[in-house]
């Protein structure tokens, strides 16, 4: 697989202060042809999760060959690994701390940490790596670099603790992992957990937890009155919630790193 000359970027950088235009001048200085595609760079700040589902959903979208700078990087200037990753479809370019999480082991054709300092800036601020090692390398990566080049092999990635769904009894628990502009909740738990939940005891009715609220699924927004609050599948084939002309995170007065959860009703004889 060769590049194909796009870049994406997602960060926390914002555009206030110019952050994302050094970077940009760092990389068009190396490659002048590279396409810079901008997901986001409003991310909140330091927000790991947020910047792992927006490229876990984004990414793959994107013709084959494609380069992805994620730089979400509370920890920069530590001793995290700054990480190229290969999978089937295209690159990852990240630091090792959780932002990459949703790749599964088997869509992982390699990774190598960036130490091959002719391949950085000039300069290396411990507070800037975008612009000085991770914008640099996506832009040599582009001219055709080759992966090794860059450094040693790694073995695997760090992954997000917490946020794995966790069934006890007849409750599926996951957490809020976003909320978008609207105010929807989006959650960790997939539409695959949703169904096997469901499928593991299809005589049972289920529904979605929120605090001490519980909500009936729904297809789309207008399924619901105007004010009515609703579970449903979002585009992002994650189990989300919302208020139909409402903002949900005020409605239920939660965060991002709160419960959501799937439960089972009990059955009418159970109550006896």
């Amino acid at each position: 697989m060769k590049p194909n000359g796009i870049i994406t970027l997602t960060t926390d950088f914002g555009f206030e202060l110019g952050y994302v235009g050094q970077m940009k001048g760092e990389m068009l200085a190396i490659n002048p042809k590279a396409s810079l595609v901008d997901i986001t760079h409003a991310v909140p700040p330091w927000d790991i999760p947020h910047a792992s589902y927006i490229v876990e959903r984004a990414c793959p979208r994107f013709p084959e060959g494609s380069i992805h700078l994620v730089v979400v990087d509370p920890g920069v200037g530590t001793f995290r690994a700054e990480l190229l990753v290969q999978t089937s479809y295209g690159w990852y370019i990240a630091p090792d701390n959780g932002v990459l999480a949703f790749l599964k082991e088997n869509e992982i054709d390699g990774i190598w940490r960036l130490e091959n300092p002719s391949l950085a800036a000039s300069r290396v601020s411990r507070t800037f790596h975008g612009r000085d090692i991770f914008g640099p390398a996506a832009a040599h990566l582009s001219r055709g670099v080759h992966p090794s080049e860059f450094g040693g092999e790694h073995s695997k990635l760090v992954r997000l603790h917490g946020y794995e769904p966790n069934e006890l009894d007849d409750e599926l628990a996951g957490k809020i992992i976003a909320i978008d502009r609207f105010g929807n909740l989006i959650t960790t738990l997939s539409a695959e957990d949703v169904h096997q939940f469901v499928m593991d005891e299809p005589h049972r009715k289920v529904r979605v937890k929120v605090g001490l609220r519980t909500l009936n699924f729904a297809g789309t927004f207008g399924d619901v009155p105007m004010g009515e609050a609703l579970a449903y599948i979002g585009s992002g084939d994650r189990l989300e919630v919302a208020v139909n002309g409402g903002i949900a995170a005020r409605t239920f007065s939660v965060k991002v790193g709160d419960a959501v959860s799937l439960i089972r009703l009990p059955l009418p004889d159970e109550d006896e």
